[in-house]
């Protein structure tokens, strides 16, 4: 019926470069609904009065019909774009699923990540990579400083795209 499904997890066997079996938890004997009982705009209305809409934020007016898995069937969702910013500035673009049968706001997933999440690997001088992982975002300073100094630089380009360009 050509609608898209979020939240399925399709998983490729692979050897010697050739894919050999695929799983998937979204299945064809799973329930769907094929039709939505509200119409989109309902769907709009209910992302505006959602108790995490903040004032200020933009709700789109196309919402999409997509499915969500949820236990043993394929739940018919509006997914509605909301986007604006946060009090601190921080720039919000959420996609809000809706419940197609009753206008229930079902989850809200967030487009735009806020986490600064270092992660620094060691190669060892060898070709396995990306090595042992030496440190991680908000651990001390290590012994090494060439470790220190990337994690350092990679906090500044962090502090770069979040300033200038509102990044996150």
């Amino acid at each position: 019926n050509d609608i898209p499904v979020l939240g399925g997890e399709l998983i490729l066997h692979a050897r010697n470069g050739k894919v050999f079996a695929a799983n998937t938890n979204v299945r064809s004997d799973l329930r769907a609904e094929l039709k939505a009982t509200i119409a989109g705009e309902v769907a709009t209305s209910a992302v505006d009065s959602d108790r995490e809409t903040l004032k200020g934020w933009v709700t789109d007016k196309n919402p999409e019909l997509v499915y969500w898995r949820v236990d043993d069937e394929l739940r018919l969702m509006y997914k509605v774009v909301q986007h604006g910013n946060k009090a601190d500035g921080t720039p919000v673009r959420d996609w809000v699923l809706v419940d197609a049968r009753n206008a229930d706001v079902m989850l809200r997933i967030p487009q735009i990540k806020e986490s600064l999440d270092r992660r620094l690997h060691n190669g060892n001088n060898t070709t396995t990579l990306p090595g042992p992982v030496v440190r991680t975002e908000g651990q001390a300073p290590v012994a090494d400083p060439v470790v220190n100094t990337n994690y350092d630089h990679l906090g500044t380009v962090y502090d770069c795209y979040n300033t200038l360009f509102g990044r996150d």
